[in-house]
This record gives C-alpha cells, sequence and structure tokens, in this order.
C-alpha cells in the first residue's frame, strides 16, 4: 500500500503540471484580483458593523447594557487594520511580480519538505511498530 503523502505529492504535481493548461486557469495576477475583490468585500461589512454597533451604542445611551458593543466596535477595528494589511500585501505583489513568486515558490517548497517529512515520520512508526 503506498503512503498517503506520497499519494498527496504526486498528486499536487500532477495538478500543477496539468490543470491549468487544461482548464483555461486564470493569471496569477488575476487570482490576486480576485483576492483584492474579495478584501474589498470584507472592508465593507467591517465597516458596516462598526457602524452598526456605533449606532446601537448611541441608541442605548443612559442604560446599563450599552457596554456591550465595546466588543463588536473593536473586532470591527481589528478586521480593518488586518485587512488594510492584506491589502497593502496584495498591491504590493500585484506590483511586484517577482517577489510574489519568491514567497510562492518558498511557501510551495516548505509544503512539500513538511509532506516529505511526515511521510518518512510514518514510514519510521511503521518499521518501529511492524516488529512487536
Amino acid at each position: 500500500m503506498r503512503n498517503p503523502s506520497i499519494i498527496g505529492l504526486n498528486t499536487l504535481a500532477l495538478g500543477a503540471a496539468l490543470l491549468p493548461g487544461i482548464a483555461g486557469a486564470a493569471t496569477l495576477l488575476q487570482i490576486v484580483g480576485y483576492f483584492d475583490i474579495f478584501i474589498g468585500i470584507f472592508l465593507t461589512a467591517s465597516i458596516i458593523m462598526f457602524a452598526a454597533a456605533l449606532i446601537v451604542y448611541f441608541i442605548r445611551y443612559g442604560t446599563a447594557i450599552r457596554e456591550e458593543m465595546f466588543p463588536y466596535m473593536q473586532g470591527a477595528i481589528t478586521i480593518l487594520f488586518v485587512l488594510f494589511v492584506l491589502l497593502a500585501l496584495i498591491r504590493f505583489f500585484q506590483h511586484h511580480i517577482s517577489a510574489m513568486l519568491y514567497v510562492l515558490g518558498v511557501i510551495v517548497f516548505l509544503i512539500i519538505i513538511r509532506l516529505l517529512v511526515a511521510a518518512a515520520g510514518e514510514k519510521t512508526e511503521k518499521k518501529e511498530g511492524g516488529g512487536h
């Protein structure tokens, strides 16, 4: 029986080699552009969330439950800052394609190394456990 990690690695290599040509896949810049759209949608949602929490905070003026809106406002502001950083990274990668390809190459390399280490660990466990 073949090792699942090796099968996954072979499938990943085959998919990377064949699928873009067969499917007429989008270019890397188009995919990054889709991330740009998704981040814009989430930015809008977090601004709406903050505004709604602020409105409810002012509506509840003089009540004891007024402070319940603070976690929602803090969460919305946190989401805004994270999305702004992601948006800046996407804009950077759109203008510096070689840097984006380098980062993607490093990520793919680390994933492959992780799969190989997991496969070697499973092989070692089978050898140690098989004798008992």
